[in-house]
């Protein structure tokens, strides 16, 4: 299955970095054809509640209705790589449903690979946002798994290594997670 969203792409383009990477992913992908050999699925924002599985309630309201002092703005980590922008909250929703809805066709057996490219937001923290992750769907996503399967397998291959996984997952022997990244954890 492969996961889209024209509203994910719209929103992204707010982001500081990478703004137009969502659009020029998925032109790329419709220009090879491939899209015409899998099923597609739009994404759909999740709840509130769904993103406070794993994020503090506090941390999900700040999304939704950022503060506007400057010292709390910076303990949520909604300053520099993530800064708040008008649409935060509706792109943070977009993330992690896109990530819980691909985590449910693979557990209810609908399908063998879900890809879902506005997801992988590794960084992020239960209370705060970490580099230009505001949310992370990673976890999410595991969360919902483990409802289904007793162990996940967490692959991260990226630039940088998946602190926000590895530290939420830390002290359980249900998740296993395997970072092959670029920089060195110092």
């Amino acid at each position: 299955a492969f996961m889209r969203s024209a509203r994910y792409a719209e929103l992204s383009r707010r982001l500081p970095r990478n703004a137009e990477r969502a659009r020029l992913v998925e032109g790329l992908i419709e220009a090879t054809g491939v899209l015409e050999l899998v099923e597609v699925s739009d994404v759909f924002p999740c709840t509130e509640g769904e993103l406070a599985v794993f994020h503090t309630r506090e941390y999900v309201k700040a999304l939704k209705k950022p503060p506007g002092d400057r010292e709390v703005l910076e303990e949520l980590g909604l300053v520099d790589d993530c800064p708040v922008f008008e649409g935060v909250h509706e792109l943070a929703a977009l993330e992690a449903g896109g990530s819980l809805q691909a985590s449910d066709l693979l557990a209810y057996g609908d399908c063998d690979t879900a890809i879902w490219w506005g997801g992988g937001r590794h960084h992020a923290m239960s209370d705060r946002a970490s580099g230009y992750c505001y949310v992370n769907d990673c976890n999410l996503a595991i969360l919902r798994l483990l409802k289904t399967f007793d162990r996940v397998m967490y692959i991260d291959i990226d630039v940088h290594h998946c602190d926000g996984v590895q530290d939420a997952f830390a002290v359980t022997d249900r998740v296993l997670t395997l970072s092959f990244h670029h920089h060195s954890l110092l």
